[in-house]
């Protein structure tokens, strides 16, 4: 695993997108405003100036931002 510090706006960018791609999956009536929110949260999550500012920050800090914020997510529902 990366030892890796993420700016405090892409977690909230991939927790953002967490949120819509799990509210998708529920399959609600009408998608389309959810599918073009998730569209443009991963669009922002891609073009995000941290993956873009050196080397390294590629696939393998794309993956432990998800996992991280994952595992935040599973404290949190486990703490409520």
């Amino acid at each position: 695993m990366l030892s890796v510090r993420f700016p405090q706006d892409l977690i909230e960018l991939q927790r953002a997108r967490n949120h819509a791609y799990e509210e998708l999956a529920d399959r609600p009536h009408n998608p389309t405003v959810l599918r073009r929110r998730l569209l443009r949260l991963c669009t922002r999550l891609h073009w995000h100036p941290y993956f873009r500012a050196s080397a390294g920050r590629g696939p393998r800090a794309r993956a432990e931002l998800q996992m991280r914020v994952r595992e935040d997510a599973g404290r949190d529902r486990r703490t409520s």
